[in-house]
């Protein structure tokens, strides 16, 4: 099993975790408990404290001696009666002990560092004292104790300290014996998560020996395929070289068919050359007069763009009604001009644009009927004001020049007749 890595790392993850499940027990949880422990009888201690100086009517005074009461140690009797707590003492602000439930201890004076440079600056110091070990002041105990300094600050100064002692040591075997239940629960719990993993792991083992097995007889079944495989790759071979000789020949034909299609495509680059570089706006539709191409000319001239009107009738490509039927029209006579004229007007012009409208049939085979229509715009916009203005001058000189010549006529009518004759010669006596 342990050839497997997978297997392996998995069993030495479990003896891992088997071992440092109870330790954390011991080395995290058991310290935590024993810390909470800690704060509690430390929050216990203040409460006590502040009940004595509230009790005492303290508050905002220093602690001196001639300011305690005389019944100080009556009034603290239901204090005493608390099984846990074994000592209580009261220091003034110079660390002089000015009370203890131990009467031999008053008037003692505690140097102690921690006194100094941490009650003495209002800071609450707490120390957890075991069995046969000394507590803060040097004295020895037998039992597992909390000694608890409380500093009494008035107006952020120094004012004194009240320091308690708790019994703990029926709460400190209580942590044990909870610490050690967690331990003996985690390491059972690892005993059984190792147990079932190394069953897991042994099945897993079970497993990859099937497998491999599995793996062996496939082997020999691939050997047997590959056999059956060689022998059919020759017939395979003759298949193989029939399909290129196809796909040879396939290609051929597709580099045939792409080389049309280029040259279509060249042919109608061409084409559209041709068109956009015609002057005139070029359209081009089926027999039904539907769009089948329009150059830009067109475009512009129509004001109409091409992916517009594709495949739709050219009745849509400009607003006159019978733009469709003047084509028509056209399509049908047999003589005289095939073209008409068409007037648009623009919103940016006041003027009107006329453009010629020339309607040809496309060129076709004599036997296949012909595959459209061209229509050929061109403006003749100054041509037709020309024309306008030429019949116009014309009118004018014909009005012009018929009166002179209506007079002229007149007196000529007058002169050759007979009577006019006569009249002219009696006067001149010829």
């Amino acid at each position: 099993m342990l050839r497997i890595k997978l297997l392996r790392n998995l069993l030495f993850l479990s003896l891992a975790i088997t071992i440092l499940l109870p330790g954390y027990e011991y080395l995290v949880l058991h310290p935590s408990y024993k810390n909470l422990l800690t704060e509690e009888t430390e929050n216990e201690a203040v409460r006590y404290a502040s009940y004595m100086v509230r009790t005492l009517g303290l508050e905002n005074q220093s602690l001196i001696k001639d300011r305690l009461p005389e019944a100080l140690g009556e009034s603290l009797q239901p204090v005493k009666r608390d099984n846990q707590l074994l000592k209580l003492r009261i220091f003034s602000s110079l660390g002089e002990i000015i009370f203890s439930t131990k009467a031999d201890e008053i008037g003692t004076l505690n140097e102690k560092t921690y006194f100094r440079e941490i009650v003495a600056k209002g800071q609450v110091y707490s120390k957890v004292v075991q069995k046969d070990r000394k507590t803060a002041d040097g004295a020895t105990t037998k039992i597992d104790i909390v000694e608890t300094y409380v500093p009494f600050m008035v107006n952020d100064s120094f004012g004194g300290a009240i320091e308690v002692y708790y019994d703990v040591t029926d709460s400190i075997d209580k942590v044990k014996a909870i610490s050690f239940h967690a331990i003996f629960t985690a390491a059972l719990l690892s005993l059984v998560f190792m147990v079932a993993i190394c069953i897991a792991l042994k099945r897993a083992y079970l497993s990859f020996q099937e497998r491999d097995a599995a793996e062996e007889s496939l082997k020999i079944a691939n050997e047997a395929l590959e056999e059956r495989v060689n022998e059919r790759t020759g017939e395979l071979s003759d298949a193989n070289e029939q399909l290129v000789e196809q796909i040879a020949e396939r290609t051929h034909a597709q580099i045939a068919l792409a080389g049309a299609l280029e040259d279509i495509k060249i042919d109608r680059e061409k084409l559209n050359g041709i068109l956009s570089s015609v002057p005139d706006g070029v359209v081009l539709t089926d027999n039904a007069l539907n769009v089948l191409h329009m150059n830009a000319t067109a475009e512009r001239i129509l004001d109409t763009p091409l992916e517009k009107v594709l495949g739709q009738s050219i009745s849509q490509i400009n607003h006159e009604v019978d733009f469709r039927k003047k084509v028509a029209q056209k399509l049908n006579i047999t003589h005289g001009p095939r073209s008409f004229d068409l007037e648009l007007s623009r919103e940016s012009s006041s003027y009107s644009e006329i453009y010629q409208v020339r309607v040809s049939q496309m060129v076709a085979d004599e036997e296949e009927e012909s595959p459209g229509v061209i229509l050929l715009l061109r403006d003749v916009t100054r041509e037709r004001e020309v024309e306008r203005m030429k019949s116009a001058f014309l009118g004018m000189a014909t009005h012009e020049l018929n009166t002179p010549l209506t007079t002229i006529i007149g007196y000529s009518e007058l002169l050759t007749s007979p009577e006019t004759a006569d009249n002219f010669s009696d006067r001149t006596g010829r």
